[in-house]
This record gives structure tokens, C-alpha cells and sequence, in this order.
């Protein structure tokens, strides 16, 4: 049966796609889609009443002088007798075959020509355009180069920036004996007397241990440094501290595009308690609108203190992320030794004394005349407790003396901190963040290629108000009504990454805003 010719060809020019599929066109449906390639249809390019085109054959060819259609970049073809559909195809090839004849070679565009002909299934997402793109939203590591940060130093703990001398002893501040106290929920036989670092405070402190009583010039046992706030007994033994939750931002890239690049590794809180001891606090894993920390020290002559982060990371109180901060200097102090001879020694001098006055007065009264004791015995033997006693006594203020020739002697063992009058004995915030030539590179790679997904999910096409951008791995078409080799190509292009633009007349143009759909919708 003979058919009369009456297919459609028309040569376009300046079609912005070509067969590296890096960039294809989204549309609702196929009459808009024919209605945008009919605007780059070159003038004078359009060939009715054609013979039967087959789409799988790779050349057209057309009574048109070749110099006329080099600038032809696409084709569209419909073979009306059998059907409304557009084949397009991308023009690989301009042959001159004559001076009224030339060759069209050309190759399927697979993405426009079955455009409507299948549905993407669920697959592995390796990369796309969010539909939202909130501030901790997307936390994939993406694995990009951030170079050096840069740093903004926010404070210490205000806190901790309050030192006094702590000295533990047997005894109070008005030197009464003490048998402990309870602190911090736990029991210490020794009690806290405090001075506040500074020097008057330092002279209050050796003030204090030069009066103290001679009896108890041996009750400090022991000394050190620490925060006021965990030194005094009647203090709480906890304090919090906030620091802005800044993520607005990157430095002098005030710019950001895209939300996750001020995210962590791209921007968050460092704090180190300047020790070589570190911790990084990503802005986002914060549920409150601060970076709240709680802070606990311990009541002990080598103190330490530890700080984690409240309302993070789901927890109330992240104890599992704290930071410890130790080190703080220990106090040697010095007691005068005589004192402390005589203090010790005294009772000991009283009795000896005692004992060697009893023997002789004992011994002389049993030798004198007429209490019947021998003549001359009784001498002897008053002689020997007298000279003992006197010995001992001897004895003693030979030590004595010798112990007033001594230094005084130290006790408690001395460490210093060289952080305390440098202002870094605590724990010091920073804000870290990628230098602006690295953010704008990080933000101009997600404004083009999106997040990193690593989701099993139907892949977005048109989330985005400009263009969305979709990588697969092990592309699935749910349904597809397209020959075999071209489903297979299509399922290639998803595999390799593709944009689907939204905005016809600038595809390729990334400096346009490309804001979500969900969020232009109004609430």
C-alpha cells in the first residue's frame, strides 16, 4: 500500500544541549516541550511532506544547500501518518552531498525524544539537589578540600577566669580543729581555706601561716591553685556558660548560597583547654538557638574541671563529649622549724624532765642521814638521777638549738603553670572556618551539583526553581515504553549525572539564585 509522504523535519540552531548530556530540559508535558524547541527552529528550516523517517537510522537527507545549515545544531522530526509524536535528535554531522542535496547526520537526544515515555524507580542516589535546604539539614560528608581555616577567638569561660589560694588543712579559718567536710557529694577529711589569687591575697595567705597557733603549725597538709567557683564549700558546684550560635556566615564569605556550607567541616566551634586537648562542636548538632556547655570541677588538691555541651546532639546533657581541663599548679609552703620542733618536742621535754625529778629526789631522800640509808650512798645515787635527767634535758635544748639553726622547712610540693598569667588556664572558644577562596569554591560546587544524598530513593528532576541536578547509581526505570538500547542510555545519563533546567533560556547559567520550590510555596 503506498503512503504518501508526509512527514515534518525541521532544522534548529542554538539548541543549548548537546550530546554530552550534562544539561537537558524539564517539562510538565510534551505540547510545552514542542512549543520551546519550535522557537530555535532557523528560519526557512522547516521540511514538509518528507518520506518516512526511521529514528534509528542516523541521517536525514534534505534539499537544502549544505553552507545554509552549518549552524544547525538539532533536529526534530514526526512521521505524521503513523503518529503525533517528536523524535529530536542533536545534528552530528553536515554533508554536502550536492549543490541540492545535503546530508543530516544526527543522533537521538533519548532524554527529549522518550522524555515521557518512563518513570525513574527507586535507586541509589549518590548526589542531587535537596527540595529544602535547611541549616543542618544535610550532614553526607561531601569530602571536599577546605584548606587552612581561619580563626576568631570568642572567650573563655568567664567562669573559670577567677583563681584563689587554696590551702587544705586540719583546721578553719579561725584555726579550729575540723574533721572534714562534704563537697560535691563526697566526703574530704582536709578543709579548703582560700585567699584570692592576687598579691594582696598571697600576703593574706603566708599571714595566715605564720599565726598559726604553735600547736597547729602542722595543719596545713597540703596546696594548690583552682577556680574560686569550685573552692569555696557553701559555692554550687556547677556553672554554665554560652557562647552565640554563629552560622550566618563564613568569615568575609558572607555569601553562601547554599546552606550546608555553614556547616561543619566548613564552619564550626573549636574549644581547647589549652593543654593540647581539643574538641569540635559542629554549629548544627546544637537543638538551642546558643552553644550551651555545663561545667563541674572537682574539690580536690589537684583539681580538674570538665565541660560538655547541653541540648546536643539529642542529649540533654552530652557528658559522653566532654573536655577536661587539669593542670592547675600545686603550692609548696614553708613552716618554721623551731616552732615546729617545739610544737612537736614539747610535751616530750615536760615528761622527760618529770621522770629524771621524781628519780632524784626519790634516791636523795632514802640516802640521808638518819632516814636509813648509808652514808655517802646516798650521794651516788642522786648523782645518777640528777645527772640523768639532766641529760636529757641537755639533750633536748642541744636539738632545740640546732633545729633553730635549720631554714625553715617546705611542705606541699610547688608547680607552676606558665598558662595562669598568660590568661589561658581554661578553656578557650573559637569559631574555625574555611578561607573565603575555599568557600565560594565549596559553595559554587553544591550550587551545580548539590548535596551528597547516598539515599535508595526516586530521584529529584525538578525541586529546584532554576535547575536540579541528579547523579545515580544503578539507574531503575520503573515503567518505560523506549527501545532497549535507549533505555540503557537513559539509565547511563542518570549514572553520570545530569541537570535538568527549569529555566529554558538560561541553561548554563549558575549565577542565577536557585531557591527550593517547597520553600517559595507560601504557608
Amino acid at each position: 500500500m503506498f503512503i504518501e509522504p508526509n512527514s515534518t523535519i525541521k532544522l534548529l540552531h542554538n539548541v543549548p544541549l548537546d550530546p554530552t548530556y550534562d544539561h537537558t530540559i524539564f517539562f510538565d508535558y510534551a505540547d510545552r516541550q514542542t512549543q520551546w524547541f519550535n522557537n530555535y527552529v532557523k528560519t526557512g528550516m522547516v521540511f514538509e511532506r518528507q518520506s518516512y523517517q526511521r529514528h534509528s537510522r542516523g541521517y536525514i537527507k534534505l534539499e537544502v544547500l549544505a553552507d545554509n545549515v552549518y549552524d544547525c545544531n538539532y533536529v526534530m522530526f514526526r512521521n505524521t501518518s503513523f503518529g503525533n509524536k517528536w523524535f529530536y535528535a542533536f545534528v552530528t554531522n553536515v554533508e554536502y552531498v550536492n549543490n541540492n542535496v545535503t546530508l543530516i547526520q544526527y543522533e537521538i537526544d533519548v532524554m527529549q525524544t522518550w522524555f515521557f515515555d518512563y518513570t525513574l524507580g527507586e535507586c541509589f542516589v549518590e548526589r542531587e539537589h535537596s527540595a529544602t535546604d535547611q541549616i543542618g539539614e544535610h550532614l553526607v560528608p561531601e569530602n571536599l578540600a577546605t584548606g587552612e581555616y581561619q580563626v576568631e577567638k570568642l572567650g573563655n569561660v568567664a567562669g573559670l577566669e577567677d583563681l584563689s589560694i587554696v590551702l587544705f588543712c586540719t583546721v578553719d579559718r579561725s584555726y579550729s580543729d575540723i574533721t572534714g567536710v562534704w563537697r560535691q557529694g563526697t566526703f574530704s577529711g582536709l578543709y579548703p581555706v582560700t585567699f584570692p589569687l592576687t598579691q594582696a591575697g598571697a600576703q593574706q595567705a603566708v599571714s595566715w601561716i605564720q599565726n598559726l597557733p604553735l600547736a597547729k603549725v602542722d595543719a596545713v597538709k597540703m596546696g594548690c591553685i583552682m577556680p574560686t567557683a569550685f573552692a569555696t564549700v557553701n559555692i554550687a558546684a556547677e556553672a554554665a556558660e554560652y557562647t552565640k550560635k554563629t552560622t550566618l556566615d563564613i568569615g568575609n564569605y558572607e555569601t553562601a548560597r547554599n546552606k550546608k556550607t555553614l556547616t561543619y567541616p566548613y564552619n564550626f566551634l573549636y574549644v581547647t583547654n589549652n593543654e593540647g586537648k581539643a574538641a569540635v562542636y559542629p554549629y548544627e548538632y546544637f537543638s538551642s538557638e546558643t552553644c550551651m556547655f555545663e561545667i563541674f570541677g572537682d574539690f580536690t588538691p589537684n583539681p580538674n574541671v570538665i565541660m560538655y555541651p547541653l541540648m546536643y546532639k539529642g542529649a540533654s546533657q552530652n557528658e559522653d563529649e566532654a573536655i577536661q581541663l587539669g593542670g592547675y599548679p600545686q603550692i609548696a609552703f614553708d613552716v618554721d622549724s623551731y616552732q615546729a620542733w617545739i610544737a612537736q618536742s614539747a610535751s616530750g621535754i615536760g615528761i622527760a624532765a618529770l621522770a629524771g625529778a621524781m628519780g632524784y629526789y626519790g634516791s636523795a631522800a632514802q640516802g640521808l642521814p638518819g632516814l636509813g640509808g648509808p652514808v655517802g650512798e646516798e650521794f651516788t645515787g642522786a648523782g645518777a638521777m640528777l645527772s640523768g635527767s639532766f641529760a636529757t634535758m641537755v639533750g633536748y635544748a642541744v636539738k632545740g638549738g640546732m633545729a633553730a639553726l635549720q631554714p625553715p622547712q617546705s611542705r606541699g610540693t610547688q608547680s607552676s603553670s606558665v598558662r595562669i598569667p598568660a590568661g589561658m588556664m581554661n578553656f578557650t572558644f573559637y569559631r574555625k572556618f574555611v578561607r573565603p577562596e575555599f568557600a565560594r569554591i565549596i559553595d559554587d560546587y553544591f550550587t551545580m551539583y548539590g548535596y551528597a544524598c547516598h539515599k535508595v530513593k526516586i530521584p529529584h528532576r525538578n525541586v529546584r526553581d532554576r535547575w536540579t541536578y541528579v547523579k545515580t547509581v544503578g539507574c531503575v526505570l520503573a515503567e518505560n515504553m523506549m527501545p532497549a538500547d535507549d533505555a540503557r542510555k537513559v539509565c547511563s545519563i542518570y549514572n553520570n549525572g545530569i541537570t535538568f533546567w527549569t529555566w529554558y533560556a538560561t541553561v548554563g547559567d549558575y549565577t542565577q539564585d536557585n531557591p527550593c520550590r517547597a520553600e517559595m510555596i507560601e504557608p
